[in-house]
C-alpha cells in the first residue's frame, strides 16, 4: 500500500509539460513573433528595395523606368476609381498636386507668387487612358453609375432606342474634360470630367491632350527623398515625410528618369515631333523648345 503512494506521489501527472519543453514553447513562440516582424518591411526598406529595382532597371534599359512609376500609382488610381462602389458618395478628397508628393514642398512651386515650372505647350501631348496615369477622383454614387454603364465601345446595346442614350459611345474628350500633366513622371491629375475620365479607363479606351502641362524637372537639383523625410539640397533642413512612401519612390525615379534622359510615353510624342524637325536635338532641348513664352 505504500509503495503504491510513494509511485503517485512521485509520477508526475500527464497534464503537466517538463520545464524544458516549457521552455522551448516559449522559445519557439520568441522565434515566430521575431519572424514574422522580420518579414514585415518598414516604409523606409520598402523604398530602398524599390530604388534598387529602379536601378537595376535603368543599367538594362532606362525606358523601362516609367513602367515602374505606373506600377508604384496603379494602387492610388485603383482605390479612387473604386471609391465610390464600395464606400458610395464623396468617398475621398480630391487629390492636391501641389502637395502629392509631400507637404513640405508646396514651397517650392512658387517664387513671388508666381508658379515656377515650365508650362509646355499642351495640345502637343497626349495621354492615353488605357496606358498612362490618370488620377481622377469620382465622388457622385449617380454619376459613376451612368459614366460607368454608357460610356465605352463595349456599351453598345443593338437596337437600343437612340433617344434613351443607354450608350454614350466610344470615349472621346470634350469640353469638360481638364487635366494636368506633369512631368518627366507623365502624372495626370483630374480637373474636371472625373466620372467621364474614370469610366475611359476602366474601359481601356481614349486620348486626351491636357489642358496644361509641366516640366517638374527643377526640383531634383533643390529637394531629395530618402525614405524618411524631403531635405533642401542646399541647406540640409528636413522638409517633412512623403504623402507615402510610394509616391517618395515615384519622386526619386523621376530624378533616375532625368539622369537618363527619359521622359514619360505621354509627353514622347511631342518630343519625337520637335526632334524630326530639329535635327540634333536631344530630349532636354526638344522639352526647352516646347515651353511656353506666357506663365
Amino acid at each position: 500500500m505504500k509503495e503504491k503512494q510513494r509511485d503517485a506521489v512521485g509520477i508526475p501527472p500527464l497534464s503537466q509539460k517538463p520545464a524544458w519543453e516549457s521552455w522551448l514553447g516559449k522559445l519557439g513562440a520568441k522565434f515566430s513573433a521575431d519572424r514574422r516582424a522580420r518579414a514585415r518591411p518598414t516604409a523606409e526598406t520598402q523604398f530602398l528595395q524599390i530604388m534598387e529595382t529602379a536601378k537595376g532597371i535603368a543599367e538594362i534599359n532606362p525606358r523601362g523606368l516609367p513602367s515602374l512609376v505606373r506600377a508604384l500609382l496603379r494602387p492610388m488610381q485603383a482605390e479612387y476609381l473604386l471609391g465610390v462602389a464600395e464606400l458610395g458618395q464623396d468617398p475621398y478628397p480630391n487629390i492636391d498636386s501641389l502637395e502629392f508628393f509631400g507637404s513640405g514642398l508646396r514651397p517650392y512651386f512658387f517664387e513671388h507668387g508666381q508658379y515656377r515650372a515650365p508650362h509646355l505647350q499642351p495640345d502637343a501631348f497626349k495621354i492615353q487612358l488605357s496606358r498612362d496615369i490618370l488620377l481622377p477622383w469620382p465622388w457622385s454614387t449617380s454619376r459613376y453609375n451612368a459614366a460607368l454603364a454608357t460610356i465605352g465601345s463595349e456599351k453598345e446595346i443593338p437596337g437600343c432606342n437612340d433617344y434613351m442614350r443607354p450608350y454614350q459611345g466610344p470615349w472621346t474628350q470634350d469640353y469638360n474634360h481638364r487635366v494636368e500633366l506633369w512631368l518627366p513622371w507623365g502624372i495626370g491629375f483630374v480637373a474636371g470630367g472625373n466620372h467621364s475620365i474614370a469610366a475611359g479607363i476602366l474601359s481601356g479606351e481614349g486620348e486626351i491632350s491636357p489642358s496644361s502641362v509641366y516640366d517638374l524637372s527643377y526640383l531634383f537639383d533643390e529637394v531629395r527623398y530618402d525614405g524618411r523625410q524631403f531635405a533642401d539640397l542646399k541647406t540640409a533642413k528636413t522638409l517633412g515625410p512623403a504623402s507615402s512612401w510610394r509616391l517618395g519612390a515615384t519622386f526619386e525615379i523621376g530624378r533616375l528618369m532625368r539622369e537618363h534622359g527619359i521622359q514619360a510615353p505621354a509627353a514622347m510624342r511631342a518630343v519625337n515631333v520637335v526632334k524630326s524637325s530639329q535635327s540634333g536635338a536631344d530630349i532636354d532641348s526638344a522639352i526647352d523648345l516646347l515651353r511656353m513664352s506666357g506663365p
